[in-house]
């Protein structure tokens, strides 16, 4: 019986080893057609077959150990196991500035990123029990972003990890503006429209920011504000992600000046979603109905915007990392709980589109509670329940 299932898991082990490699093949020749990089893709499967094997005897472990037949569960380990290894090496590939692991010491703005001129942003960045993802995504959004363009907003749900220390630091030296800390996580709609709500009114955009995001492109906001100025349906643009493989292989089409990538073919909007206050004064806020943590507030929120006659793109030109690396390594993966989670969640997503085509939902989304939301004068970090 274990034998057997042993043999079932190191074919369909090979296969999704075979899947993988020739996606990151294709999507490395997709993005640079030279020959040299087919022979960095081949690299790139021989190092990945290499990876491969040195865990195929933690698999057959795994089967030998188990009581009843557990194949289908360790082969759903293994398919994620081999997704992440595959961003992984493509991201490594790709990426001459690799991660490092980022200090509060030694996050410092950058100089001569490229200014919007006066157009001002309030960024809103995430966390929860994140420490690595959050020092990469401060320090990379501090490394291509104007520093007098914008205020860092960083809402923390409930970490108990070292990252409310970390944040006091880079509050106190000011790298960032505003420290919300939540007593316990509400969910990812609740802490964004959190972070907006205590916006400095004056700014022109809003901008999501994941806390597993890197930032690749500098001087990425000045050229978010000319499309917004150049065409006025687009109400949300987003950083195109290098990791994303759909968004490879997704038409381009040209408005403006840019080669946009409209977020119908998909939407994956952490990477610095932008949104211009004109816009969120008439779709308002995050959703926040679904009810538990794992919110498909992007996908929701675009469909409103597409029913209030707007368009939301992806420019060619920027990018950024999703770093999902660490996900299974440090921190919990795509454990069964989350699975089933985002899963109840996507399926209340597709009835509330229905919803609003029919008219039963408001396509602004509006919640009172967030209109007096104030920092306390010269104060710069904030306790909420």
């Amino acid at each position: 019986m274990h034998d057997r299932a042993v043999a079932v898991a190191a074919v369909s082990y090979d296969e999704c080893v075979a899947e993988i490699v020739g996606r990151t093949m294709q999507a490395v020749r997709l993005s640079q057609p030279r020959p040299q990089l087919f022979r960095e893709a081949d690299a790139i499967a021989g190092r990945y077959g290499r990876a491969a094997a040195d865990v195929r005897g933690d698999i057959e472990a795994r089967l030998r150990r188990a009581q009843r037949g557990s194949a289908s569960v360790v082969l759903r380990h293994v398919r994620n196991r081999l997704r992440q290894r595959g961003y992984l090496l493509l991201q490594r590939w790709t990426d001459p500035l690799w991660y490092q692991p980022a200090r509060a010491g030694v996050i410092a703005p950058s100089t001569g990123v490229p200014s919007t001129g006066g157009t001002r942003a309030s960024i809103v960045v995430l966390s929860c029990n994140r420490l690595e993802y959050l020092k990469t995504t401060i320090a990379s959004l501090l490394a291509t972003t104007n520093r007098a363009d914008f205020e860092l907003i960083v809402v923390d749900n409930g970490s108990n990890d070292g990252s409310i220390e970390f944040l006091r630091e880079l509050t106190a030296v000011g790298l960032v503006d505003k420290l919300i800390r939540r007593s316990r996580n509400h969910g990812t709609s609740p802490g964004f429209n959190c972070g907006f709500a205590f916006a400095d009114p004056s700014t022109d955009f809003l901008v999501k920011l994941d806390s597993d995001i890197k930032v690749l492109t500098p001087g990425w906001l000045p050229r978010f504000a000319a499309v917004f100025d150049a065409v006025p349906d687009v109400a949300a643009l987003a950083l195109n992600l290098a990791n994303h493989l759909m968004l490879r292989v997704a038409p381009r089409e040209t408005r403006g000046a840019e080669r946009l990538i409209n977020w119908h073919y998909c939407v994956a909007a952490g990477a610095c979603m932008t949104i211009p206050r004109r816009v969120f004064e008439r779709a308002g806020h995050f959703n926040e109905d679904y009810g538990g943590p794992y919110m498909p507030d992007d996908i929701d929120y675009f469909a409103r915007l597409q029913r209030l006659g707007y368009d939301a793109y992806y420019p060619e030109g920027t990018a950024a990392y999703h770093r999902c690396d660490l996900d299974g390594r440090i921190y919990d993966g795509e454990t069964p709980a989350k699975r089933i989670a985002r899963a109840q969640s996507m399926a209340s997503q597709r009835e509330w589109v229905h919803q609003y085509d029919r008219g039963e939902r408001d396509l602004r989304v509006w919640y009172p509670k967030y209109e007096r939301c104030r920092f306390p004068p010269n104060e710069r970090i904030l306790e909420l329940e």
